[in-house]
């Protein structure tokens, strides 16, 4: 999984493991822990993606 915001994040995205499902979150196709949404992030900017709370993303 990698966001899609070029000035914040990494080209190389993420591996992740799906663990569970939350059907109550309508909005949002993952959740992810702190440590990998800030894995998303380039050398430095970690802080200021985890301040978005919710980006774009691609995955397969």
């Amino acid at each position: 999984i990698r966001c899609k915001n070029p000035t914040l994040c990494s080209s190389g995205g993420v591996k992740v493991v799906l663990t569970d499902q939350n059907a109550d979150n309508k909005t949002t196709d993952w959740v992810l822990s702190s440590k990998a949404f800030m894995a998303m992030s380039r050398p430095g900017r970690s802080l200021e993606l985890r301040k978005l709370h919710t980006v774009d993303v691609e995955y397969k």
